[in-house]
């Protein structure tokens, strides 16, 4: 559900993995939305959500390409069966329900182990299944701030603060349980056993706390908050250029760059003050392009401050393909972020558009499990599965 969990099976479906998305009409994935949200929100093309707005909510339609989708109801008995069957043709399982959920179904891992000797399982809570605060859920920011990263961001002696970013702690989440699912069925197809793999968000997260920790584990000192600068480094700071909203971020972690810039800058040795306003002063009076051409080739660690806009004309990221086209048959045609590496040997698989809610019910029931069409139709009747979300809050 919403990004962990999906962007975590995508990296599989990127790969050419069979992938079947399980949600159901009562609890469909909350990324695709409400069923009734009000027109202007952003999230859908032209701000307009449509008839079907769960078909058209850009957020879903990005970490859900490649899938298949089986509006399944696992609170019903027979939604149960149905995905015990499915189990016996899978390799892996991957969920990011609270701990204990998938288990108050019956369907946890040594539950569907039982039906798969070899299967390997992947699952996501928030802080992971055991433990004191396994029961607890959590979203990006609770995650960033139970990680330790509130604490070391905002300016000397004012309060901590949020990064602002939208929730980062679900794609590195995200990211980690792609990679820890990669690594299950490689241990699966040497051994011949499968695994449970239990990850944490918040542990997941820690890592980009780790000089923080590591100077309180061996040194008992707590690092405090430092603003826009860098512990250990000569110079950290957001500098303006000309131009409408222009800015680089540029470092100094050693003397030597430091030598560096202040020849270009022409810096006059005074109070860091006097010096932050003299840099500012520079890059102010050049556009960014120039200021970062001129500080990147004299080895000074510079970047530009990209905005969506630039990132998506930003030359470089299109002249690996970051980028792709993608068509969906209710939300049109938009260009979407692909993924974070490049296969060596052969191209990206060519992305399919998200699917459709329940778009893939019969096609999975009768080719995997030889339901008959009949036997669909009165899953239906039944609703056990569906075609249309029932209705949900926006």
């Amino acid at each position: 559900m919403a990004w962990a969990g999906p962007l975590a099976v995508r990296v599989l479906a990127e790969h050419g993995a069979e992938v079947i998305k399980i949600e159901g009409a009562g609890h469909m994935d909350r990324w695709r939305g409400g069923t009734s949200p009000q027109r202007g929100t952003d999230r859908y093309p032209d701000n307009d959500p449509g008839d079907v707005p769960w078909n058209r909510n850009a957020f879903f339609n990005t970490q859900n390409q490649n899938k298949q989708s089986l509006a399944l109801d696992l609170k019903s008995a027979q939604g149960r069966d149905i995905f015990r069957r499915l189990v016996a043709t899978a390799d892996l399982v991957m969920e990011n329900f609270g701990a204990g959920a998938m288990g108050r179904l019956g369907l946890d891992y040594p539950d569907l182990v039982r039906i798969k000797p070899d299967l390997s399982m992947v699952s996501m809570p928030a802080f992971g299944r055991t433990g004191p605060e396994s029961s607890y859920v959590a979203h990006g920011p609770t995650i960033e701030a139970a990680a330790g990263n509130v604490a070391l961001q905002g300016y000397p002696g004012g309060p901590p603060s949020p990064s602002g970013v939208l929730a980062w702690g679900d794609p590195v989440a995200g990211i980690t349980g792609g990679v820890a699912a990669l690594v299950a069925l490689t241990y699966q197809r040497i051994t011949g056993c499968g695994t449970h793999v239990d990850l944490s968000h918040l542990e997941a997260a820690i890592p980009f706390n780790f000089q923080a920790f590591l100077e309180f584990s061996v040194n008992g000192v707590e690092r405090k908050r430092l603003g826009n600068t860098e512990g250990g480094g000569i110079l950290q700071g957001c500098y303006p250029c000309s131009g409408d909203n222009q800015w680089v971020a540029i470092t100094c972690p050693d003397r030597e760059t430091w030598v560096r810039l202040a020849e270009i800058v022409d810096l006059v040795e005074s109070s860091s003050r006097s010096i932050d306003h003299q840099i500012r002063a520079w890059t102010a009076a050049r556009n960014r392009d120039e200021v970062v051409r001129r500080l990147r080739d004299a080895g000074i660690p510079v970047g530009p401050v990209l905005s969506a806009a630039d990132l998506l004309a930003d030359p470089h990221l299109n002249a690996r393909g970051f980028f792709r086209t993608v068509t969906h048959p209710q939300a049109g045609t938009h260009r979407y972020p692909g993924m974070p590496w490049l296969p060596a040997n052969r191209p990206w698989r060519p992305p399919t558009p998200a699917p459709l809610f329940g778009e893939h019910n019969e096609s999975v029931l009768t080719s995997l499990l030889d339901l008959s069409p009949n036997e669909v139709e009165r899953l239906y009747s039944e609703g056990v599965i569906a075609h249309r979300p029932l209705a949900q809050g926006d």
